[in-house]
């Protein structure tokens, strides 16, 4: 009755090791250079090393909650890290439990919603933003540009400082897409791995 409503789990699939699964997983991924170089980095660094060897039925949420709250202290990184190491897991075991047949019958790294400290949350936040006014980012950009005699550095910044470019699509603004009263914005270069990129604007 199981197999029939599409219930049913194999109890030998869930002795697939993470390292393996992870390895079937890429193998069928298709995303950016950016989000492919970052997805690397969190499975090398932080979810191999921890859970590589480990067989998939044997995942717990109580032990994924222990590991993302050491990433921090272990590894010397910031409490965001560790969220996207939590993040990346979770969707590596969530696309687990939905394969057909799944390989494990829920995904233990799915975060509780609802549950836990609420009190003091706003202290873990980062400082709010410091916005520049339109004379300070004036004043910024001719301070950059008199540091390193560039006087492109001066209107790179003011481009940045009154357009809201994001950087990198700022280096990849070529001369053709710069308007009288206008800019169009068709890409933006990437650096990965000491290569550049040319990559669409992000959210396309």
């Amino acid at each position: 009755a199981r197999i029939r409503e599409g219930r049913w789990t194999d109890p030998n699939a869930g002795k697939t090791t993470v390292s393996e699964w992870i390895d079937r997983w890429l193998a069928i991924q298709d995303v950016g250079v950016s989000t492919e170089y970052n997805r690397e980095y969190l499975i090398r660094k932080f979810i191999r090393p921890a859970w590589g060897d480990t067989e998939l039925s044997a995942l717990s949420t109580e032990e994924i909650t222990k590991w993302e709250n050491a990433i921090p202290a272990k590894a010397g990184v910031s409490l965001r890290t560790a969220r996207a190491a939590r993040t990346l897991f979770g969707t590596i075991l969530g696309d687990a439990a939905a394969t057909k047949p799944p390989l494990i019958q829920y995904n233990p790294a799915l975060r509780p919603r609802g549950r836990g400290r609420r009190t003091g949350r706003r202290l873990e936040r980062g400082p709010q933003r410091a916005w520049a006014t339109p004379l300070q980012a004036l004043l910024l950009a001719e301070r950059a540009a008199l540091l390193s005699g560039r006087d492109d550095d001066f209107t790179m910044l003011i481009t940045i400082g009154y357009t809201w470019l994001r950087f990198g699509e700022a280096i990849g603004l070529e001369r053709g897409y710069a308007h009288p009263g206008e800019i169009h914005v068709e890409w933006q270069l990437h650096e990965v791995k000491g290569i550049f990129h040319r990559l669409p604007p992000k959210d396309d």
